[in-house]
C-alpha cells in the first residue's frame, strides 16, 4: 500500500532539488573565473613587457646617437686645430717656385693630409668655380659681376671648407669691395670700412685682421658683435667719414698699406 507524501515534505524535496540544480549550473561559471584572472594577468604582463621593450629600444637609439655626436664633435675640434696647417700648405702650393723638389714635397704632404682626413670621414666641401652657391656649406665674402657665370654661382674660392658627415666644420669662403682685403698679404693692420654686415667680420677673420673700424656712424649688429668676439676681433666705431678718419690716423702715424 503506497503512502502519499505530505504537502510540506513534497515542497521541501522540490526546494532541495532546485537548489541542487542551481549549484550544479553554477559550477561551470566558478570554473571559468581562474582562467579569466590568468588571462587578465597575462595581458597586463605582456603590456608591461612591450612598454619596456619600446623604452629600451628608444634608449639604445638615443645612446647610439649621443655616441656618434660625441665622436663627431671630438673629430671636429681636432680637425679645426689642423686647418691652419692645411691652409699654409695650400698657400705654399700656390706660391711660384723654381724648386721642383720643394714643390713635390709640399704636394706629397698635402696629399697625405687629405687622405688622413678622409680616413676619419672628413671631406673637403666642394666649392670649385662654377659650383652652385649653397649657404649651408659656403660663406659669400664678396660679389663679382661676370657674364660668363650664371646667377648664384661660385666664381672663386678663398678658403676651403670641411665637413664630417652632415656637420660643417668650416664653411668654404667663396667670391664687393672686400675682395681687395682678401688679397693683402699682411696681418698687422686695421680694416676701415663703411660696410656693416657679417661678411666684413668673416673677411677680417680670413685675413687675420684683429681690428675693424666702422665709419660714417655705422653700427655693428648683435650678431656681428657676437661673431667678432668668437674671432677675437675688436670693433671700433666713428661718426666721421672714411676720408676724415683715414686722414686723422695718418697724421697720428698710422702708415697705409699701399
Amino acid at each position: 500500500m503506497s503512502k502519499k507524501k505530505q504537502p510540506e515534505q513534497a515542497e521541501t524535496e522540490q526546494t532541495e532539488a532546485k537548489q541542487a540544480s542551481e549549484e550544479k549550473s553554477e559550477q561551470p561559471a566558478e570554473a571559468k573565473t581562474p582562467a579569466a584572472d590568468w588571462e587578465a594577468k597575462y595581458n597586463d604582463l605582456n603590456d608591461r613587457y612591450l612598454r619596456m621593450a619600446a623604452e629600451y629600444d628608444n634608449f639604445r637609439k638615443r645612446s647610439q646617437r649621443e655616441r656618434e655626436q660625441a665622436y663627431t664633435d671630438a673629430v671636429s675640434r681636432a680637425v679645426t686645430a689642423l686647418l691652419p696647417t692645411y691652409d699654409n700648405l695650400e698657400r705654399a702650393l700656390k706660391a711660384e717656385t723654381a724648386d721642383t723638389e720643394y714643390k713635390k714635397g709640399v704636394e706629397m704632404t698635402m696629399t697625405q693630409l687629405v687622405e688622413s682626413l678622409k680616413g676619419i670621414n672628413v671631406a673637403v666641401i666642394d666649392a670649385a668655380a662654377g659650383t652652385a652657391f649653397d649657404p649651408n656649406f659656403h660663406n659669400a665674402v664678396m660679389h663679382v659681376e661676370d657674364e660668363s657665370l650664371g646667377e648664384n654661382v661660385i666664381a672663386e674660392t678663398f678658403q676651403q671648407g670641411f665637413q664630417i658627415g652632415d656637420k660643417v666644420i668650416r664653411h668654404a669662403f667663396a667670391a664687393d669691395l672686400m675682395s681687395d682685403v682678401l688679397r693683402l698679404d699682411t696681418s698687422e693692420m686695421i680694416l676701415i670700412t663703411g660696410l656693416a654686415n657679417l661678411q666684413v667680420i668673416r673677411t677680417a677673420e680670413m685675413s687675420d685682421i684683429s681690428f675693424i673700424l666702422f665709419v660714417r656712424g655705422k653700427q655693428a649688429s648683435p650678431d656681428m658683435v657676437e661673431l667678432a668676439k668668437e674671432c677675437n676681433i675688436a670693433i671700433l666705431q666713428s661718426k666721421q667719414s672714411m676720408f676724415k678718419v683715414c686722414g686723422l690716423l695718418y697724421e697720428a702715424g698710422l702708415e697705409p698699406i699701399y
